[in-house]
């Protein structure tokens, strides 16, 4: 029988865009996902992202009977840490891609900054409110994307899936699936409090973190492994490393889990 991973993605990247990834694990294990997080009125995007959390939480439980390996890129493995500090019961183990876990000073900064109205400087949210969101067709899409610093590295088939399952294609234009206003809400947002729950989080962990990537520094991967007590390793790439190296993103991840879950 095979264990099962439900996924979640990192802000404006669609769980479906990470097609390839998933093909490269899915003769091991099982596999679901929510597609786009925060899309639904009930589960609003609020301070701390309590109720994105609670849209984790409810789609585990409505979707499996047994404990699942929470996978999750950027946002999403913030959300299962989130949710594993509320109920261990539903996770066999945890694992983060490129997704920092901090102690107390730089909560406590975040929280300064969000107090301040400075978030959008240490986040991507203020490139994010008005980015452009709507092409006349996939080739301009395309054409556009080439252009790009964030998608120079990726995989062309990885690129093809985020203008695929990324967009909503109807017949007068292409257009963002993931809704902008809402990405930036999530960026203005990010949890505060991580350092008051780390204790609250029992179950096994693991980190894989791009080797190139900006969003974890070293000192942020020696705490996680030193003091939170992750199984830790690196793959190639940035932080969206999972549609740059998509096999060797898909393999780190697999012994990872193999570290933290008997089979």
């Amino acid at each position: 029988m095979k264990h099962t991973i439900h996924f979640a993605h990192a802000n404006g990247f669609p769980s479906s865009c990470y097609r390839k990834m998933f093909s490269y694990i899915l003769d091991e294990f099982d596999l679901n996902y929510i597609d786009t997080i925060g899309h639904q009125t009930h589960y609003p995007v609020t301070d701390n992202w309590d109720y994105l959390t609670k849209e984790l939480i409810e789609n585990i439980e409505r979707s499996h009977d047994n404990p699942v390996i929470g996978v999750g890129h950027s946002l999403g493995g913030v959300l299962n840490y989130l949710a594993a500090s509320q109920r261990p019961d539903l996770f066999k183990a945890i694992v983060m891609l490129d997704s920092p876990v901090y102690g107390y000073f730089k909560s406590s900064m975040i929280r300064l900054f969000k107090q301040l109205k400075l978030i959008d400087y240490i986040t991507p949210g203020k490139r994010t409110k008005n980015r452009r969101n709507v092409w006349q067709n996939k080739q301009e899409l395309y054409q556009y994307l080439k252009t790009k610093a964030l998608f120079k590295y990726f995989d062309e088939d990885c690129l093809n899936d985020y203008i695929e399952y990324g967009m909503q294609h109807n017949d007068d234009a292409v257009y963002l699936k993931f809704d902008r206003d809402i990405e930036y809400a999530i960026y203005r947002t990010i949890p505060h409090h991580l350092a008051k729950i780390n204790k609250r989080v029992t179950v096994p962990k693991g980190l894989v973190y791009g080797e190139y990537a900006s969003v974890l520094k070293p000192s942020d991967v020696n705490f996680m492994q030193n003091s939170l007590h992750f199984r830790v390793m690196s793959s190639k790439g940035s932080h969206l490393f999972p549609f740059e190296y998509p096999e060797a993103a898909a393999n780190a991840l697999k012994r990872v889990i193999g570290q933290l879950v008997k089979f």
